[in-house]
């Protein structure tokens, strides 16, 4: 972001060198802009004043020009607020949502398995290892492409590239040999993984309650209260999730 406004003519030194106006600048632009069609971001003065929804009543067009509309999808009520997505990706990320825009959307029905792979190979996202597909949803279900990475990663290679191989051509048969040779394990280690997030947002709001308590808050986060509200949201569809895994 700096290089890029390193390069804009009518901007000043003294105001590039300011850390503060330079990160102001920052957030303004990445809070504000919307996806265009070819990739880039655009801030779109007017449009940046709709609310974001999982489920919206209005979407933005972009025409051949790249002049942008906006059209509603549905019949909206007299005092009812237009709203968009803000970004389809964002749609299963609250806690990205949270960090982008400052706003959390308890509507959401899944969120990001928040399951990291250190350097991953282009097989894990053939698998599908995407946040926009990691998923857990409000019914504690979790998306298959948790399940397939988590089982690929513990295979070694022979037989990594034989599940690689039976994923990409649609041969649900060698997935399913794997799938009971290592279904117990894998369950296992979702249910690790589940049951430390679901630790972790508990002492994360245990930590921002004792803030609150001291009315240290206003001086540390002002969106103390809105964290613990996207904590506790997040941490809804986890604790599903574990009930579901220890079911198993």
């Amino acid at each position: 972001f700096v290089e890029a406004l390193e390069r804009v003519p009518f901007v000043s030194d003294v105001l590039m060198k300011s850390d503060e106006i330079t990160k102001w600048a920052f957030s303004s632009v990445n809070t504000r802009c919307h996806p265009t069609p070819d990739g880039d971001r655009c801030l779109a003065p007017l449009a940046d004043f709709f609310d974001h929804s999982s489920d919206p009543n209005a979407y933005l067009y972009w025409d051949e020009g790249m002049n942008l509309s906006v059209y509603t999808s549905r019949d909206v009520g007299a005092g009812e607020a237009i709203t968009i997505c803000y970004d389809p990706s964002l749609m299963y990320n609250p806690s990205d949502l949270l960090a982008r825009y400052g706003c959390i959307e308890e509507t959401a029905q899944a969120t990001f398995a928040k399951y990291k792979i250190d350097d991953p190979t282009q097989e894990y996202y053939d698998l599908g290892y995407d946040p926009s597909r990691m998923l857990v949803y409000k019914s504690g279900d979790v998306s298959q492409e948790v399940w397939d990475v988590l089982l690929y990663e513990d295979l070694g290679k022979e037989d990594r590239a034989a599940f690689h191989q039976a994923h990409v051509t649609g041969d649900e048969g060698p997935k399913q040999q794997y799938y009971g040779a290592y279904g117990a394990q894998v369950t296992d280690k979702l249910r690790r993984h589940v049951a430390f997030l679901v630790n972790e947002l508990d002492e994360c709001n245990i930590g921002l309650e004792m803030q609150l308590s001291m009315g240290w808050d206003k001086h540390r986060h002002p969106r103390t209260p809105l964290l613990i509200r996207h904590n506790n949201f997040v941490r809804s569809m986890f604790e599903k999730a574990l009930e579901n895994l220890d079911a198993m």
